[in-house]
């Protein structure tokens, strides 16, 4: 169901018209070799070709562009396909999370493109309808429903801080959220089958302020039928941060359990997975420093990253973040004995924060002493 054209097809009926109409200069059935565009009004099945680097933030663009493709052009059996494959195979990317929630993150994306004006928000509820009315059993429409909800929730109240959103914009902000709790309710005897229906209502719960009781219940309940969904961790642990609900022993404590619940399969990737997530959450803060801030533990992110590298050895997203914390850890002996596998295709750079780019990074490893950029002090390692 991932692709009923033939590549000769493929290349007739969509890369002809794109590269005349866009300017892609890109030689079809090899669309991973480029960054991947966010494209509007480009046939679907164009997104079928499989890239040879779908991993980190370029798979997330890729995704976001395909959920683009399908939804503006009626493609609710190609989304069906996408959803039924991916969820019953738990298809991993190079970088072992799984397909289904990244393809869960593109739709995030293209409700967030949505915006304003009205129509657009209007237009999207309208496709998801129209989806949901040909598939009246699908176990994803619904979740999708639930993300278009939470964007447009967060689209009334605005990114600032909670003192700058108005009052009429939290009456839309809870409204919204609530909406789409009530859908996941409605349809969880089919949703739920997703691992990505209890995320959708851990997010969306914690924005309406729902008891630590009840969204702990909502936890326990997903990962019991999805142990190894990294998402559902990586939430439970953002909503005890302090910009929240909790505190960083909170988080520590979440990290611990996570990795108990997944250590036979995962050993101590966990750990290394929940923060990693989490400073790419927060370190829009320039004042956040994971290694200062919280009680983030070097040793076991590097054991974390090390069992991922010895699962996921072709990953270059997992090899350059490795890099890039072992360098803010100020571990440069770790960094000096990854960096040489860094080079031409292997460098990833939103692995890098601005702050730490691998330039910092290599005149750091360069004088340790000198540098200062160091959070923790070298340590022996592997």
């Amino acid at each position: 169901m991932r692709g009923d054209f033939s590549f000769y097809r493929l290349l007739r009926r969509s890369c002809m018209p794109l590269l005349f109409i866009v300017g892609l200069v890109v030689a079809c059935g090899h669309l991973a070799a480029a960054e991947p565009l966010l494209l509007r009004h480009v046939e679907p099945h164009l997104f079928d070709v499989a890239p040879k680097n779908e991993e980190g933030p370029y798979a997330l663009k890729l995704w976001s562009n395909r959920i683009a493709a399908y939804m503006e052009f009626s493609d609710y059996k190609g989304l069906e396909g996408w959803c039924d494959d991916y969820t019953r195979d738990k298809t991993r990317e190079k970088d072992g999370m799984w397909v289904i929630s990244r393809m869960y993150a593109g739709f995030s994306n293209y409700f967030t493109g949505v915006s304003a004006p009205q129509d657009g928000w209007g237009q999207a509820y309208r496709q998801i309808a129209a989806w949901r009315a040909k598939y009246p059993n699908s176990m994803c429409a619904p979740v999708v429903e639930a993300i278009y909800w939470k964007r447009y929730a967060w689209q009334a109240r605005g990114g600032g801080y909670a003192d700058t959103v108005t009052a009429e914009g939290w009456k839309l902000f809870h409204a919204r959220l609530q909406k789409g709790v009530e859908v996941l309710l409605a349809n969880k005897q089919l949703a739920a089958k997703t691992p990505h229906w209890s995320f959708e209502l851990l997010e969306l719960t914690r924005g309406l302020g729902w008891s630590e009781q009840r969204r702990q219940a909502i936890f326990e309940q997903g990962v019991a039928h999805f142990p190894r969904y990294a998402p559902l961790y990586f939430e439970h642990a953002y909503a005890d941060t302090p910009r929240w609900y909790g505190n960083w022993q909170l988080v520590e404590a979440d990290a611990e359990a996570a990795v108990k619940a997944t250590h036979a399969t995962m050993g101590q990737a966990m750990y290394a997975r929940i923060y990693w997530n989490l400073f790419s959450e927060l370190d829009g803060n320039l004042n956040f420093a994971l290694f200062d801030d919280t009680q983030a533990d070097w040793v076991r992110m590097r054991s974390g990253f090390g069992d991922l590298m010895v699962r996921h050895p072709g990953s270059v997203w997992n090899l350059n973040a490795y890099a890039a914390f072992s360098c803010m850890a100020g571990d440069f002996t770790t960094y000096k004995k990854l960096r040489p596998r860094i080079r031409g295709d292997s460098y990833y750079q939103q692995a890098w924060p601005g702050n730490f780019s691998i330039d910092v990074c290599d005149q750091s490893a360069a004088h340790p002493n000198g540098s200062g950029s160091a959070q923790k002090g070298e340590v022996e390692t592997m």
